[in-house]
């Protein structure tokens, strides 16, 4: 309707941008919040990791891996105690429960991007974190640890608003621990907070999605699967592929290299017994440690999971 050709146009917005960049540099530019924050970090790395996994972008699981060594790098001070941000090359402020939470949640996700344990043990050390520091008799998680500035109350929130509440992620992390472990007391930890919070999710579930997302996965009930085999062998891989590409939101997964079982085993209960007898690829799918026949083909593996 202008009466310009596409070029006309193109080249006529371009004069125009540089012109209001020249206007707008005259203005006082407003100020730029540069902290970075423990929790915040946490959600970009479980995005990243999760895209990484469906998009196979080795890229993204790079950066998700970068942000995460900063994290346990730059913002854990001297006694191991997280803290919550760090800006201009100062860490400070312990951690909340939100930090603990997502940072456990990424963790996982971490571990079943690159099936390498040391992010599992990261993840069993953030939640015992929680309940060392956030531990509430009555219910649900406090939102500051015992060692905070004292305040007249110590609040208890589940609303999740623009991040997921440090109770909702705390729920996430136990359960899928829960499932790899079958340590009954991660699950117990959970309840807890479904307990506290059990009128809000009946009355307003909409405030509350990533706790509702939880519950779902409790009560699914999740199943748990681990591949056995050697990376780079034909069938390890398409299985791998299968359980990282497809979405499988009940389901957490492990990998045993052949000759690491025993290692695997000792910090993953859930691997224990569950190797492959001849090297080659095998899948075995679980539910509360109780396995089906295990599978030699990506196919069998789709089809029980399905």
């Amino acid at each position: 309707g202008l009466g310009l050709s596409d070029d006309e146009l193109v080249a006529k917005l371009a004069e125009a941008r540089v012109r209001l960049l020249e206007h707008r540099s005259r203005r006082v530019r407003p100020l730029c919040d540069d902290k970075v924050l423990t929790s915040w970090n946490a959600l970009m790395i479980s995005a990243f990791a999760h895209a990484a996994r469906v998009l196979g972008k080795p890229v993204y699981l790079d950066q998700a891996l970068e942000a995460a060594h900063f994290l346990f790098r730059e913002l854990v001070d001297d006694s191991g105690r997280l803290l919550r941000r760090w800006r201009d090359g100062e860490a400070r402020y312990h951690a909340y429960l939100v930090d603990h939470a997502q940072l456990a949640v990424a963790c996982l996700d971490l571990y079943e991007a690159t099936y390498d344990p040391h992010w599992f043990q990261q993840a069993q050390h953030l939640a015992n974190e929680i309940r060392r520091l956030f531990h509430n008799d009555a219910g649900a998680y406090f939102d500051t640890g015992v060692d905070a500035e004292w305040l007249l109350t110590r609040s208890i929130d589940g609303y999740d608003g623009v991040e997921p509440s440090g109770n909702s992620a705390a729920a996430q992390a136990f359960l899928r621990l829960g499932a790899y472990t079958g340590d009954r007391s991660y699950q117990e930890d959970a309840l807890r907070i479904f307990r506290y919070f059990a009128q809000h999710l009946e009355r307003a579930g909409v405030s509350f999605g990533a706790m509702l997302q939880a519950l779902h996965f409790f009560q699914a009930p999740p199943q748990e699967v681990v591949v056995a085999g050697t990376r780079g062998e034909a069938e390890t891989e398409a299985m791998l592929a299968l359980l990282q590409q497809e979405f499988h939101p009940h389901v957490v997964t492990t990998f045993l290299p052949v000759g690491e079982e025993a290692a695997i085993a000792r910090l993953i209960p859930l691997a224990e017994g569950r190797g492959t007898p001849d090297g080659k690829a095998i899948a075995y799918v679980c539910q509360n440690f109780a396995c089906n026949l295990p599978v030699r083909t990506a196919a069998e593996l789709k089809q029980q999971l399905s």
